[in-house]
C-alpha cells in the first residue's frame, strides 16, 4: 500500500499535481509521512512549489502551524527548515519577536542580507532598543557603517546600556572617527562593560598614537620639503648672480 501510494505520489508531483499528491496518503500517523511525503520532500527539494505543498501537508498532519513548526526547529538547531517554515508563516504578518527570530536565524546561517529586510520590520513593528541593535548590527557586518551609526545611535537615546554605547563606539571606531568612539567605549565601561569596553580602548589608544604620528611624520615631510624648496631657491639666486658678475667682469675686462 505504501509502495503505490508513494508512486502516485512522485507521478502527480512529476505532472506538477500538487495538491493532487498531498491528497494521497495523509493520515495521523507519523510513519506514513516520513515514508510518502517526506522521502518526497527530499526527491524533489529543487521544486519550491513541492516544499511549500509537504510543509502544508506536514502542518496539518502534526497540528502544528508554520511558524509553530518553525520556532521549534530553530530551537533543535535545524535551521534551513526552520528558515522555509518562517518565511513562508511570516509573509503574511507577524510579531516583532518572529521576526528578530527569523533575522538571527539567517544572520547564523552567513546571509545577513537576507537578514535586513526582517530586523528592518521588528524595528517597524516594535523599534526598542533591542530591536535596533539587531538591525545596527546588520548593517555593520555589511560594512554599510554610516547607516550602522544612525540605529546604534537611535538605540543609545532609547535605552543607553551599556551594550549601546558599546556597539555604537565599536563601529565609530572602524570609521576612524577615534574621539567620538572613545566617548561612548568610556561611557559603555562606566556602565560596566569591563572586558570588551578595555579592550577596545586599548585598540583605540593604539590607533590614535599612530594616527598622531602620522600627521607628526606628515608634517616633518611637508617642512622638509618646504626647507628644500628654499634652500632652491636661494641655490638658483646665487647661481643667477653669480653668472651676472661673470659677465660683468668679461665686459669691463
Amino acid at each position: 500500500m505504501v509502495e503505490s501510494e508513494d508512486k502516485r505520489i512522485r507521478d502527480c508531483v512529476r505532472a506538477g499535481r500538487y495538491e493532487d499528491a498531498l491528497s494521497v496518503g495523509l493520515r495521523s500517523s507519523r510513519s506514513e509521512i516520513n515514508r510518502a511525503h517526506i522521502k518526497l520532500l527530499f526527491r524533489f527539494r529543487d521544486r519550491s512549489k513541492t516544499r511549500e505543498w509537504i510543509n502544508k501537508a506536514k502542518s496539518r498532519i502534526t497540528g502544528e502551524s508554520g511558524l509553530q513548526k518553525g520556532r521549534r526547529l530553530t530551537r533543535i538547531g535545524r535551521k534551513e527548515e526552520a528558515i522555509e517554515f518562517l518565511e513562508a508563516a511570516l509573509s503574511n504578518g507577524g510579531s516583532a519577536d518572529d521576526f528578530i527570530l527569523i533575522g538571527q536565524t539567517l544572520e547564523q546561517t552567513w546571509r545577513t542580507m537576507a537578514a535586513l529586510k526582517y530586523f528592518e520590520r521588528a524595528v517597524e513593528l516594535r523599534g526598542d532598543a533591542t530591536d535596533h541593535l539587531w538591525l545596527g548590527s546588520a548593517f555593520e557586518q555589511l560594512d554599510r557603517h554610516a547607516e550602522a551609526v544612525d540605529i546604534f545611535g537611535k538605540a543609545v537615546a532609547l535605552r543607553g546600556s551599556a551594550d549601546d554605547h558599546l556597539s555604537l563606539g565599536s563601529v565609530l571606531m572602524k570609521m576612524k572617527r577615534f574621539d567620538d568612539a572613545q566617548a561612548h567605549l568610556e561611557k559603555a565601561l562606566a556602565l560596566g562593560d569591563d572586558i570588551m569596553s578595555q579592550r577596545l580602548l586599548k585598540t583605540l589608544m593604539t590607533h590614535k598614537k599612530r594616527q598622531r604620528l602620522g600627521k607628526l611624520k606628515a608634517s616633518l615631510i611637508t617642512a622638509g620639503a618646504k626647507i628644500r624648496k628654499r634652500h632652491l631657491i636661494w641655490l638658483v639666486i646665487g647661481l643667477a648672480m653669480s653668472c651676472i658678475l661673470i659677465a660683468a667682469v668679461h665686459v669691463l675686462g
